[in-house]
């Protein structure tokens, strides 16, 4: 923690001893500034990404609820445990009753 805050305070610091610190000064902030944009925009492409699927699967969910034929398919599906929403699948080997 103390090695974190002196880090902190050299980096924030607004006066320097010689022109090399505060060149490396500098690069710090750019290396930082990067390294946040990075994450932040991985973040943003991993978040778009799942609620992509998410919106997919929903659709074609509804699609399926909407229409006799989408629920007797879906009715079929349930049965054999096969049932696909979207890309992820529920059940596998169908209802066994006890």
């Amino acid at each position: 923690m103390k090695s974190w805050k002196r880090a902190m305070t050299w980096v924030l610091a607004t006066d320097a001893n010689t022109a090399e610190e505060n060149t490396n000064r500098g690069l710090w902030w750019l290396v930082g500034i990067i390294a946040v944009t990075l994450i932040a925009g991985i973040a943003y492409f991993m978040i778009g990404h799942l609620l992509t699927q998410a919106q997919g699967g929903v659709a074609t969910a509804s699609t399926s609820l909407s229409s006799q034929s989408g629920l007797t398919q879906l009715a079929q599906q349930a049965e054999s445990g096969s049932l696909q929403v979207g890309t992820s699948s529920v059940g596998s080997g169908g209802y066994k009753a006890p």
